[in-house]
């Protein structure tokens, strides 16, 4: 298993390639393509972003001091 560390060094690296921020961003929706999405029960006014054209939810998780995002999804 590879260290938090090791992972961010990984994500920086990809990035990296990218000189244009336009691309970063295409890279980072292809990316998003490959997740399974959030849950039906994931998708609940507790996780719900307002504010978005489209419907959003952010699933987050808390971890001792430190709060994770799962996932973000838009419909």
């Amino acid at each position: 298993m590879s260290s938090i560390i090791e992972t961010l060094n990984k994500i920086r690296d990809e990035f990296s390639i990218f000189s244009d921020p336009r691309d970063k961003y295409i890279f980072l929706v292809d990316l998003a393509k490959d997740l399974d999405g959030l849950s039906q029960e994931e998708k609940v006014e507790e996780n719900r972003i307002h504010g978005f054209t489209s419907q959003a939810w952010v699933t987050r998780k808390k971890m001792e001091k430190n709060i994770f995002f799962k996932q973000i999804q838009m419909q």
